[in-house]
């Protein structure tokens, strides 16, 4: 047991296997084994013997203390050729009491290889992971920069649009097809006769800037 699980404490509770009031001992060892703190398993061993020397494993007392064990119980009585009933109440059976050693423990070497070899599926997984999430990423950047040159693409032609409309509108774009504004000296246009009167001093305003003027 040790060697297979060093950090394993085993207990012995010692019980006459046969003869004279073997039937009362093994009874009282089951039960003490319910009192116990922290037991994970119950071995109930014995070595090789007759029929007759295996006959308090088969007594209805010692088989209804076993199946009253709160923990999980192996019965391994006798050789791999004998059976006896508290080989069937029992929730194991084990051919050996070796063998019954061997089925209550793990084998560290076993535990470690099924470590390993999850630790290598996880730096798998997580690799397959990191990558997926990287082509995620790399696709989603793509897209976002894609989608954003859109919009710019989009806003820079709605801009030249208006641009262009606001130059089509322009007063400007008129005086530079020969025409030109009159402006009084508070900035305010001309428009009627009664604008201009006598002697008004006043800027004309042509394509390419100011003329001063004056009504005549």
């Amino acid at each position: 047991t040790r060697k297979r699980w060093p950090c394993a404490r085993v207990l012995v509770v010692g019980a006459r296997v046969q003869g004279e009031n073997a039937v009362e001992e093994l009874v009282h060892a089951l039960r003490l084994v319910n009192r116990l703190p922290r037991v994970d398993l119950c071995i109930l061993g014995r070595g090789g013997g007759g029929r007759e020397d295996l006959a308090a494993f088969n007594s209805e007392a010692v088989c209804r203390a076993l199946a009253a064990v709160r923990v999980p119980t192996i019965s391994a009585v006798g050789h791999e050729v004998d059976v006896t009933l508290t080989d069937l109440v029992a929730d194991v059976r084990a051919a050996t009491p070796s063998a019954a050693d061997e089925l209550g423990v793990p084998d560290r070497r076993d535990v470690l290889r099924l470590i390993d070899d999850l630790s290598v599926r996880l730096v798998s997984g997580l690799t397959s992971r990191t990558r997926v999430a990287a082509e995620r990423l790399e696709r989603t950047a793509d897209r976002l920069q894609a989608g954003m040159q859109s919009a710019v693409r989009d806003r820079r032609n709605r801009t030249e649009h208006l641009a262009a409309q606001l130059d089509a509108l322009s007063p400007l774009r008129v005086l530079g097809r020969g025409y030109a504004l009159p402006l009084g000296q508070d900035g305010r246009v001309l428009k009627r006769r009664a604008d201009f009167a006598p002697q008004l001093s006043f800027r004309l305003r042509v394509a390419d800037g100011d003329v001063p003027a004056r009504v005549e």
